[in-house]
């Protein structure tokens, strides 16, 4: 496998788990519903582990028609992981997520010291 082929699959990796991460701490920031967004995010995951242990690998394996894609992906077993822990980093990231948006929000109502002139 040359070097760009790995840079790929390596980035849609990582591409697809900043979008399991990313959409539910923007719908807990944005909304400030922790629960919808922890089953969101938790949707997102599972998506996610069979995308990545499944999916891709299958994909990635008929595009360059090399068998040795799979020495780059998780094996199949992690799909299952993520069915049952994945509810864990979405809750991690969406409370996160949560203090954020209370930490900003707090800091939009302090009153504001500056001098008047």
């Amino acid at each position: 496998m040359s070097p760009s082929q790995i840079q790929l699959i390596n980035t849609s990796q990582i591409l697809a788990l900043v979008f399991a991460i990313a959409c539910p701490m923007y719908w807990v920031f944005v909304t400030g519903k922790l629960w919808p967004a922890v089953a969101f995010g938790y949707v997102g995951f599972v998506c996610w582990g069979f995308a990545v242990c499944l999916v891709m690998p299958v994909f990635f394996s008929d595009l360059f028609h090399d068998k040795r894609v799979f020495e780059y992906f998780p094996e199949g077993p992690g799909a299952t992981v993520m069915l049952f822990m994945g509810w864990l980093p979405s809750l991690l990231f969406g409370a996160i997520a949560m203090g954020l948006r209370n930490l900003w929000l707090r800091r939009r109502r302090a009153p504001s010291h500056a001098p008047t002139a």
